[in-house]
């Protein structure tokens, strides 16, 4: 005959281990027990989940961070401990997915932006290097609009390997990669992929023309122009 396992469904508490962990004795069995800790899905934080989603919802619609502690209620350090932790598990979980990818070609560029104060005026306060002008250098599949890779740092040639390194582990098989005119850009994308990509360098020229910039951007090759009195308005 087979007995079915208690399952301690009524249990008192009985002193603790040597980690301090509480352990319990189960009135119908007799048996001691130490409960299994469930993960919780914001860690220590007390926060309630239905407006830690709230909060994370309005951070992604752009509002402020002190916007949202007037309209939630949540202090400021509420909120940008949430943004780490929710962050950090959202980096761990796109390198663990976004692996072996493939797709034909892969357009990069940089975004720009800045923490704590721009470029220039970092210089004038002789602010520490990681303050100033920052670039999200990204690649984005063109067909499916899928960010593959990304990476945030200077416009430097380190953080240029940096992301090359990146896109090369993040994707398989042979594909083209189009960038802007940065110059990091021919030796990293060399050092990275060696002969598995196609590399091509796409650089906007901007010029002054003697018809103006409206005729410039209608008519950029002059000897092929129709007449004046022939062009739209």
């Amino acid at each position: 005959m087979i007995s079915i396992a208690c399952q301690h469904e009524h249990s008192k508490r009985f002193g603790k281990d040597r980690r301090g962990n509480q352990r319990h004795r189960c009135l119908d069995c007799g048996k001691t027990f130490t409960p299994v800790k469930q993960s919780l899905p914001l860690g220590s934080m007390r926060l309630p989940m239905d407006k830690a989603v709230f909060v994370l919802k309005l951070l992604l619609e752009g509002m402020s961070i002190r916007a949202i502690e007037r309209l939630t209620g949540v202090a400021k350090h509420t909120i940008l401990d949430l943004l780490v932790l929710v962050g950090n598990r959202a980096r761990s979980f796109w390198e663990e997915r976004m692996t072996g990818i493939e797709c034909e070609r892969v357009e990069v560029d940089e975004v720009w932006a800045f923490i704590g104060a721009k470029q220039k005026t970092c210089n004038r306060l002789h602010k520490s290097e990681e303050f100033g002008d920052a670039y999200a250098f990204t690649a984005i599949d063109p067909v499916t609009k899928l960010l593959v890779c990304f990476h945030v740092g200077k416009r430097v040639s380190e953080d240029c390997h940096w992301f090359c390194e990146k896109l090369a582990a993040a994707t398989k098989g042979r594909l083209q990669i189009t960038t802007d005119g940065l110059t990091y850009y021919s030796y990293a994308m060399i050092e990275a992929f060696r002969s598995r990509a196609d590399f091509a360098a796409h650089q906007d020229i901007h010029a002054a023309h003697e018809s103006g910039p409206a005729d410039l951007l209608a008519y950029p090759d002059k000897e092929h122009a129709p007449p004046a009195d022939l062009r739209q308005p």
